[in-house]
């Protein structure tokens, strides 16, 4: 129990409890984890008076199955998920992040629990007053990242009075913080298109208005609107107050309707995405496709014209060894060839009635 004073913690601290309470702040430049069980707690309006903070860091690790609107820990991040999510480590820090050259609030979340794919969840990220790190409140928006190293806008629901940001639909847990969105965006993109050519490919076409630090652009394609793979890339033009136009061939499109998207990324890892644009193909010619051809580091293979979902892929050598075999394979797959030998090798792709196969060399 603490009041109107201030206290520092330098080292580790372990415990069951630990009460902010009244007014006051705790300095924690150290780690302080608190058992599964504990609560922080933190009193005044939203956080404020009697609060945790400084360079350290505070965790709790425990075993979240379906979480319904909890605040684990009582660290300010709610969490509502109908997946069972296991041991999962919550961590709360402090320190800014630096992101294309503009530091974030003070305080963000890193959450990691045992199972962290393919989830779906909602979460709360709590913040106070005193860490908005000069930005406005109504300029906030909430990032996200996988590494700390690349970052994304996160859609959120922002409330300047409760200081939180409310977002759903995430499937993967990762690191949060907040940071003004007043700061310019990488590249302001004013057209984005995607036009059949005679049924066998797809030319993509887009223009920037300006470009501040676009390292490049990441083509995706995807058959549903959901599932994409990395299909290009086109390098960018750095910084740019002109209109720059920009193009890419999808030379193995599938039969039915494609949607495309561009993730533009800049020099310091940030990215965003573009809308989804679709056009539809009709019959395509079943088609078995292996590039780049002679491969290195890696081959992708596609079987042009057909949904390959359950088709066997195998691969043989000269000698006609197996050496890899895939038994529900997709539209496109990529295969890392940097520890194959050189020498030619042999596709097989077994369809419904028929065996299609290709030939690729492996040279280094």
């Amino acid at each position: 129990m603490m009041s109107g004073t201030i206290v520092s913690v330098g080292n580790q601290a372990v415990g069951a409890d630990l009460v902010i309470a009244d007014s006051g702040q705790v300095n924690n430049d150290g780690r302080i984890i608190l058992d599964p069980d504990a609560t922080l707690q933190e009193t005044s309006n939203q956080l404020g008076l009697g609060i945790l903070r400084g360079n350290g860091t505070i965790e709790i690790t425990k075993n979240l199955n379906a979480p319904m609107a909890l605040n684990v820990g009582g660290l300010g991040f709610t969490l509502t998920a109908v997946d069972n999510l296991g041991s999962t480590k919550i961590v709360r820090g402090h320190t800014p992040y630096v992101v294309n050259s503009n530091a974030s609030i003070d305080r963000f979340y890193q959450i990691t629990p045992t199972n962290n794919t393919s989830l779906n969840f909602d979460a709360v990220y709590s913040y106070d007053q005193t860490e908005l790190n000069g930005y406005l409140e109504t300029n906030l928006q909430l990032i996200v990242s996988h590494d700390d190293i690349t970052w994304d806008i996160v859609t959120a629901t922002t409330d300047a009075t409760a200081n939180t940001a409310t977002v759903a639909g995430i499937n993967t847990f990762q690191t949060f913080t907040m940071q003004s969105s007043s700061a310019p965006l990488p590249v302001e993109l004013i057209h984005f298109a995607a036009t059949s050519i005679g049924n066998k490919q797809v030319q993509l076409t887009w223009t920037t208005a300006t470009e501040n630090n676009n390292h490049y652009f990441e083509v995706q394609r995807s058959m549903d609107g959901k599932n994409f793979v990395v299909i290009g890339k086109v390098m960018g033009n750095g910084t740019s107050n002109t209109l720059i136009e920009y193009d890419f061939t999808d030379n193995y499109p599938s039969a039915g309707r494609m949607y495309y998207r561009l993730k533009q990324v800049d020099f310091d890892g940030i990215f965003q995405f573009s809308k989804l644009v679709k056009v539809d193909i009709d019959k395509v010619m079943t088609e078995l496709e292996i590039y780049p051809n002679p491969a290195a580091e890696y081959v992708n293979i596609v079987l042009k014209g057909k949904d390959a979902l359950g088709r066997k892929l195998v691969i043989v050598n000269s000698r006609g060894q197996k050496i890899i075999e895939i038994d529900n394979m997709h539209q496109y797959v990529q295969l890392n060839t940097s520890k194959l030998q050189n020498g030619f090798y042999v596709v097989l792709v077994y369809d419904e009635h028929t065996v299609h196969n290709k030939k690729f060399l492996v040279r280094r």
